[in-house]
């Protein structure tokens, strides 16, 4: 049988610790009365939803060689035209997913092309890339040239050859109608409800971005 004494004494204890943490009174385990709250001299990063977050910033302060960086990040054999450097800063600047998507692509050495096309090939579309592993990762990505709308476009490409790296089998993908695969013409051409969904939040982020720039 337990010590009656024993047993009292623990609840008592466990009494006292409670009202120590709850109370406003002074006690042995009493906090000191709070600090007023002082805005953080931190950097700080405002989200697309509004959550700031302090204690990181989310790009350099460097604003004439960021672009430059980006370029430096990919293969030597990539070709990234300087009329690109200024969209791609601001996507860098604002997107964290345009980050995540770059970093990514750069770490697994993908060669990357990016044309602005005036030619009719592109004219009922926004944006195509093409893919290929001959015998890297390669891609092609061609933009309308002057597209209000080329920061979804360029993100939306990107995220398809993270598909790539991820192997995603687009025509099984298609065939068993997982992904939101969706397959036209032939050779086909494959859209994902991924690189849709991507783009469209690259574009949301970089306009708050700007918004917040202006």
């Amino acid at each position: 049988m337990p010590d009656k004494r024993l047993t009292s004494s623990y609840a008592l204890s466990v009494s006292v610790l409670l009202v120590a943490l709850t109370a406003g009174g002074s006690s042995l385990f009493a906090q000191p009365p709070s600090q007023p709250w002082v805005p953080s001299s931190q950097p700080a990063y405002e989200s697309v939803s509004g959550m700031v977050v302090f204690g990181f910033s989310p790009y350099r302060e460097t604003p004439s060689t960021q672009s430059l960086d980006l370029v430096d990040m990919l293969p030597p054999e990539s070709e990234i035209p300087a009329m690109s450097y200024s969209l791609l800063d601001d996507m860098w600047r604002g997107s964290a997913t345009f980050r995540r998507q770059w970093t990514r692509v750069a770490a697994a050495r993908v060669r990357i092309a990016i044309a602005f096309d005036k030619s009719s090939a592109i004219d009922s579309v926004h944006a195509q890339s093409e893919i290929t592993r001959k015998p890297d990762l390669r891609v092609r990505i061609s933009l309308r040239l002057a597209d209000r709308a080329a920061t979804e476009y360029l993100a939306h490409e990107l995220e398809h050859v993270l598909e790539q790296l991820d192997e995603v089998d687009l025509a099984h993908a298609v065939a068993s109608h997982v992904h939101g695969a969706k397959a036209n013409g032939t050779p086909p051409v494959f859209e994902t409800r991924r690189a849709v969904v991507v783009g469209r939040l690259v574009a949301a982020e970089v306009q708050a971005y700007r918004d917040r720039r202006s």
